[in-house]
C-alpha cells in the first residue's frame, strides 16, 4: 500500500509521564486524520542509560508530584505503589528498544505495544526495564517471546534505538510528547507538550489547508 504524502510525526517515550497523559488525545488524532496522513513515532530518549543510578526520596518526591499534575490534567490513571519500589533505575532505554524490536517484529503494533507499555509501568506498577515485562504484553499481537528476546539483545537494535533519541535532538525536540506534520517533505511543529486533541485540529487542518467538519 502506498504511503500518504503527509504523515503525524510522534516524538514521545513510553516512561515519559506527560506522553501517557497525551495517549488518548494521540489516539484520537490519528484516527481523525488517518485517510489523509501516516503516523510515525521517534523514540524520543528521555533518560536513556540510567542503568547505575537509584532513584533516592527526593526524585520520588519529584517523579509523584510531577504524575499528580498529569493525573489531573489529563485524567489518565497512576498506580503509586511505583514509588514504594527500593531499587527502581528510571533507564528509558530499555522500554523504548522494546518497542524498536516489536517495529521490526510487527510494525502496525509499533504504538499499541507503546501504550501497552506505558499502561503497564503507569496504571499496573510493572518494571519497565526488565524484559520479562515486555514479554508479558505480547499477547494477542503476531510476535513470539524467543523471537522478541532474540532482537531485543541483538547490538544493531540497541543502535537504532539511539538512532532514534538522535534524530529527535537533531530535530530539536526537547520536550515529550512533541508532534510534527510533514507535509510533502516539510516538517511543521504541531505541539511541543501536552495538548487536548481538539485544540491541535486547527493547527493540523491549517498546515494540511482542509477543512474538516
Amino acid at each position: 500500500m502506498p504511503s500518504k504524502e503527509n504523515a503525524l510525526i510522534y516524538f514521545g517515550d513510553p516512561m515519559c509521564s506527560w506522553c501517557w497523559g497525551f495517549a488518548p488525545e494521540l489516539d484520537n488524532l490519528m484516527k481523525k486524520y488517518d485517510d489523509v496522513a501516516d503516523f510515525e513515532i521517534v523514540l524520543g530518549g528521555l533518560r536513556p542509560g540510567q542503568l547505575a543510578q537509584k532513584m533516592d526520596e527526593k526524585t520520588k518526591r519529584f517523579i509523584k508530584h510531577h504524575w499528580k499534575q498529569v493525573e489531573e490534567r489529563s485524567g489518565q490513571p497512576f498506580n503509586t505503589a511505583f514509588f514504594e519500589q527500593e531499587d527502581f533505575v528510571y533507564d528509558t532505554e530499555p522500554a523504548s528498544r522494546a518497542v524498536v524490536v516489536m517495529k521490526r517484529l510487527a510494525p502496525e503494533f509499533e504504538f499499541e505495544f507503546f501504550k501497552r507499555i506505558q499502561f503497564a509501568f503507569y496504571a499496573e506498577n510493572k518494571d519497565p526495564t526488565d524484559i520479562d515485562t515486555f514479554l508479558s504484553l505480547l499477547k494477542g499481537l503476531p510476535a513470539g517471546a524467543d523471537e522478541f528476546v532474540e532482537l531485543f539483545n541483538k547490538p544493531e537494535v540497541q543502535k537504532e534505538t539511539y538512532a532514534n533519541f538522535q534524530l529527535s535532538a537533531k530535530l530539536g525536540i526537547s520536550g515529550f510528547p512533541s508532534l510534527l506534520m510533514k507535509k510533502k517533505q516539510k516538517l511543521s511543529m504541531v505541539t511541543t507538550g501536552y495538548q487536548k486533541a481538539e485544540e491541535l485540529y486547527p493547527r493540523i487542518d491549517s498546515i494540511l489547508s482542509i477543512q474538516r467538519e
